[in-house]
């Protein structure tokens, strides 16, 4: 099972961040930070830890090489080392110690069928969530390259769930999807919608906006055609069909942080008349998808 150690990001700050060059010399960069904060662990730690960096800017890590369960990812810690880069050192101490707490803890399953939430996931996420002799997490495909991963949320980590542990619960995926859409929308907290260059930036109170794609008011008949693109655990990127200065702005985004990966997802997804399909990129002539992932 893996687990993704919660990081909420503020949305049109940490835009901007995304967006801006950064000023070489300055400042440690995000990937000499999480390298950084990876010796800190091992250092303070008298395991000997998994540590992995991750193509989309994270890293991998568990207690031993056996145990790498946990994806991490240091953009809010980072954040703060930019506002207070003279704290370096004890912005990576606390972080350190926090995740390692968290690994040492381990996951709770309790009132398990509540907690149980969906959320958007690159295809590369689901390819690399389970290691050989595992069995498969729970996951759907949404679009071609988007994937609904079923997760278990708490305080601090969202973590992955396997077909095993459903069965163990006595769910099948079917009632389990079914039951992750209510526990999404309850568990989502406030959405924060802001405008930004014609596009609205959304992000949510606890961290779970991705799975906003998940619920059926957000692409039905009676709801407005939009585009969306994934490029934060918590931050969206939607623009109305209607106002073409926006989705331009939208693709132009998407396909820039895609090819520095520096996204969370690297497809844009398109809700046009209740149905879904991936506008971007279109690889095959059959792109489009119907949601079919939840079942009813």
């Amino acid at each position: 099972m893996l687990h993704r150690v919660r990081a909420l990001v503020p949305t049109i700050a940490a835009f901007a961040v995304l967006a801006m060059p950064a000023q070489a010399g300055e400042q440690l960069s995000k990937a000499e930070f999480r390298d950084t904060l990876m010796d800190v662990m091992q250092a303070n730690s008298t395991d000997h830890l998994c540590l992995r960096t991750l193509e989309d800017g994270g890293f991998r890590t568990g207690l031993s090489a056996q145990s790498c369960d946990y994806f991490n990812y240091v953009d809010l810690v980072y954040d703060a080392y930019q506002a207070n880069p003279d704290q370096l050192q004890s912005i990576l101490d606390e972080e350190a110690a926090r995740l390692l707490s968290i690994m040492t803890a381990g996951v709770d399953q309790s009132d398990f069928d509540q907690r149980l939430v969906i959320q958007m996931r690159g295809a590369d996420f689901v390819a690399t969530a389970t290691k050989p002799g595992e069995p498969p997490i729970a996951a759907r495909a949404f679009t071609e390259d988007l994937q609904a991963v079923l997760m278990l949320d708490s305080a601090e980590t969202l973590s992955t769930v396997s077909v095993e542990t459903l069965k163990a619960q006595g769910l099948s995926e079917d009632e389990a999807f079914q039951i992750a859409i209510g526990n999404t929308r309850d568990r989502m907290g406030a959405v924060s919608s802001q405008s930004y260059d014609n596009m609205t930036v959304l992000s949510s109170e606890n961290g779970l906006i991705s799975g906003e794609l998940s619920l059926p008011e957000t692409c039905s008949a009676s709801s407005e055609d939009a585009y969306y693109f994934i490029y934060d655990y918590n931050g969206v990127l939607k623009a109305d069909s209607d106002n073409l200065v926006g989705v331009s702005k939208l693709l132009s985004i998407a396909r820039g942080m895609s090819k520095d990966d520096a996204s969370v997802t690297s497809s844009v997804v398109r809700c046009q008349s209740g149905e879904w399909d991936q506008f971007w990129p279109r690889r095959r002539e059959s792109a489009a998808l119907s949601s079919g992932v939840m079942p009813g």
